[in-house]
């Protein structure tokens, strides 16, 4: 127990979160359960041996992805995602699998969005305009859902059967 009385760190949603908390675990020599966190750093790059995940990371989440995404057999491929650390490392991923699935896949258009800050209307115009088949969606909260219906009124964002 550390001179403050705490023998265990837990939770952490985020995961620009739970890099400071592991960071501060691996200071103190603490404990640090980190239930939320998605970013492979928190156990890899900057892990410590103190820190430790119940959660799949960003890149076995995105591995779960890659037979359906190979299946698609897409060229050319759209990426919305956070500007977070979760969100950059979630695009990051998938762009690695899929050129080592898929050499000549071609990303057209890349959009980070801040937290909650989805917006459908534009969102959709302006991926409608690189003319993607799929779309890589790692936003989370109410946005991917109103931004999902709207791409699916959009012909260019309705893929091969329309």
């Amino acid at each position: 127990m550390t001179p403050g009385g705490c023998a265990v760190l837990r939770g952490t949603s985020l995961s620009e979160v739970g890099l400071a908390v592991s960071y501060f675990a691996g200071q103190k020599k603490m404990f640090f359960l980190a239930a939320g966190p998605l970013t492979d750093k928190i156990t890899w790059a900057e892990g410590n041996k103190y820190t430790f995940r119940l959660r799949p990371s960003t890149a076995m989440q995105t591995a779960m992805l890659m037979p359906a995404a190979k299946s698609a057999n897409a060229k050319k491929w759209a990426l919305v995602y956070p500007s977070s650390e979760y969100g950059q490392a979630a695009a990051s991923a998938f762009k690695e699998l899929m050129k080592k699935a898929q050499p000549e896949v071609e990303f057209v258009t890349e959009q980070p969005v801040a937290l909650g800050k989805l917006y459908a209307g534009a969102g959709t115009e302006a991926i409608g305009e690189t003319k993607p088949h799929p779309i890589f969606n790692a936003p989370f909260g109410p946005g991917p859902a109103s931004f999902r219906r709207r791409g699916l009124a959009r012909s260019c964002c309705r893929g091969p059967a329309g």
